[in-house]
């Protein structure tokens, strides 16, 4: 019911939007792109694509369709080569509530601020050399999205991205039909998916070319699969390594790993997996993120660390053994709020090479640069103090997920979006200790997509190579699912490892055809009934030095599985039925939404379509 009442008011707004000489029947009105276009950066002295940036209402503005004030804020940069045009990727960073821009500035963006820098500088390994790339500053709170509304990450989260991103391609409707690859790290793991599962049921209505999912670093499986089950493996290969560990965070990682029946579990993981493996103390279908540390709802005098005890370890042990506020077997975040807890900390959990008393966002340059009166000028930004993370929204944001679990487990959805022709991409740095590469595998290979479990070998046959040839990445894919680690890399790949993230984008998620399979200036909602259901991937010419290329191997997933119609569409065959005829008539005249003119018709018709799908289909 509550996807039916977004997909119904998402086509609503659009009709809404549509309607209006402005764009929207109330609030502000949606301007020409020109509006947002960036002129001009304070201190950029050196050439950089054309962005486009400001702030754009989720839905119709004024309480229309029950989104208030809301505005999020964008920054779209133009692809800096012929071959990424066709391509747009929509970053999110996770947090929660931290801004992508700090995915621009300290990750990926053309223009950064590298290490210690105090002056933005040209980013030789952007990810604009392979696509037009859109950072969207969400919930409503972070950055300099604002309004009035709280979020939990719920379905309204969702739907009000969709519904924001509905205005965007309003704006800029360009960008509707490139291909859409959504990407994110660390929490937005916990959204993405079911925002990729939305648009997918939606694609009919909304048009969008969906065509990748990648989650990097994310938090998409369950917290004690993701970290507590495979925690002390990725301590003991760091202190054999040299890193020093704490001594009581490791005896109490080492005593609640056994106690907790861990090594068992991870025994388990083969390739391929030999049946559903069973994870003590995992929650069936809940997947958040573990507070830290915990909320102060859930505190009480025994959880504290002054209690249970006269020195650290039998205090850490106390908590483990006698309270439940990190929950069952949850050795993970017992021992490493004490560590956060130390003066002096030998490594950062982001990246457990860098020195830990630095913390992950001490380099704040950025941040000083963004609150630049004439910077905020040139974006179109509204006059507010910008912050990397919302940490109070952050917060409540953690709690409630714990508390009420408002979104469907995100592992759930991976299965749904391959089935229906979107290829998900997992990546992993193999330094980072807040979600280690093996938690990612132990979800991977207790997960079944597109008819099978997991991975049928290991993920380690498909390399890529450096420009001096060293390895910077791993991988593999399978029957739509792909999944890389980065040895250098800690929570943040594209940081640490830029040209191997680079690498990677380029020549795993950009790679493959538009899967609508259309010609250039048709309406790909023509083609949704027709086909076999199978495209070949297509390989694109590379603007890369052919020295500086590196190998991909024999790698299986070489053809991409899709539908000739929605979701939907293959449930009802699936169950006997066909698509009607006059379904499609009806969905031929919705094609106004995938162009420039989305116009009147689409309310009349397109909910029609809309009603009729949702009376047949078992949602």
């Amino acid at each position: 019911m509550k996807l039916l009442v977004t997909l119904a008011s998402i086509a609503l707004l659009a009709a809404g939007a549509a309607g209006s000489p402005t764009g929207r029947t109330t609030g502000d009105p949606i301007h020409a792109a020109d509006h947002y276009l960036v002129k001009s950066l304070p201190q950029v002295d050196f050439k950089i694509p054309k962005s486009w940036a400001g702030s754009v209402r989720v839905g119709q503005g004024e309480g229309a369709d029950g989104y208030s004030d809301d505005s999020l804020f964008f920054w779209l940069w133009e692809a800096e080569t012929q071959q990424g045009k066709d391509d747009l990727i929509i970053w999110f960073n996770g947090g929660p509530a931290c801004s992508s821009l700090l995915g621009l500035f300290k990750i990926h963006g053309p223009v950064t601020f590298p290490g210690a820098a105090t002056k933005p500088q040209r980013n030789p390994y952007s990810w604009t050399r392979g696509a037009n790339v859109l950072y969207v500053d969400q919930p409503v709170g972070t950055g300099f999205s604002t309004g009035s509304t709280t979020t939990t990450f719920d379905y309204y989260h969702v739907s009000s991205v969709i519904s924001w991103l509905v205005n965007f391609f309003i704006i800029f409707p360009e960008m509707r039909n490139k291909k859409i690859h959504l990407m994110g790290e660390s929490y937005a793991g916990m959204f993405l998916p079911n925002i990729a599962a939305e648009i997918e049921v939606g694609r009919v209505f909304l048009g969008f070319n969906l065509t990748s999912l990648s989650l990097g670093d994310a938090f998409w499986g369950n917290w004690v699969a993701m970290n507590n089950a495979v925690a002390l493996p990725f301590i003991d290969a760091h202190r054999s390594n040299g890193t020093n560990i704490d001594p009581d965070m490791y005896q109490v990682l080492q005593q609640g790993d056994i106690d907790c029946g861990f090594p068992a579990v991870r025994d388990q993981i083969t390739y391929p997996p030999s049946g559903p493996i069973y994870i003590p103390g995992n929650p069936s279908g809940a997947n958040f993120k573990r507070h830290v540390p915990p909320p102060p709802e859930y505190l009480t005098e025994s959880c504290d660390f002054g209690g249970g005890g006269t020195n650290t370890t039998e205090r850490l042990a106390y908590i483990m053994d006698h309270t439940t506020c990190y929950g069952v077997c949850n050795p993970y975040d017992a021992a490493l709020n004490h560590y956060y807890s130390l003066p002096d900390r030998e490594f950062l959990s982001h990246n457990v090479k860098e020195n830990g008393t630095n913390g992950l966002y001490s380099d704040n340059a950025y941040i000083d640069y963004l609150n630049r009166d004439d910077v905020k000028t040139a974006i179109h930004a509204p006059p507010i103090t910008f912050s990397a993370c919302n940490s109070p929204l952050g917060n409540s944001i953690s709690i409630a997920a714990k508390a009420e679990k408002p979104l469907p487990a995100a592992y759930q959805k991976i299965p749904y979006i391959i089935d229906g022709g979107v290829k998900v991409h997992i990546s992993s740095g193999l330094l980072d200790l807040v979600i280690p590469s093996l938690g990612q595998e132990l979800v991977l290979q207790n997960t079944t997509w597109a008819g099978a479990q997991g991975f049928s070998k290991p993920p380690t046959s498909d390399v890529l190579h450096g420009k001096s040839g060293k390895i910077l990445a791993r991988g593999r894919e399978e029957r739509g699912l792909s999944y890389y680690t980065f040895p250098e890399a800690g929570h943040r790949i594209a940081q640490d490892e830029p040209e191997g993230a680079l690498k990677w984008l380029k020549k795993v998620v950009l790679e493959e055809r538009n899967r609508w399979a259309y010609d250039e200036g048709s309406d790909p909602l023509e083609y949704i009934f027709a086909g076999s259901g199978l495209l070949e991937n297509g390989s694109s010419d590379s603007e890369d030095n052919p020295a500086e290329q590196e190998t991909l191997g024999e790698g299986e997933g070489k053809t991409l599985r899709t539908r000739a119609v929605g979701s939907g569409d293959r449930q009802l065959r699936q169950q006997g039925h066909s698509s009607a005829p006059g379904i499609e008539a009806a969905v031929d005249r919705c094609l106004p939404i995938t162009g420039r003119n989305l116009g009147r018709s689409f309310l009349a018709s397109c909910t029609i379509v809309f009603v009729t799908v949702a009376l047949i289909i078992p949602w």
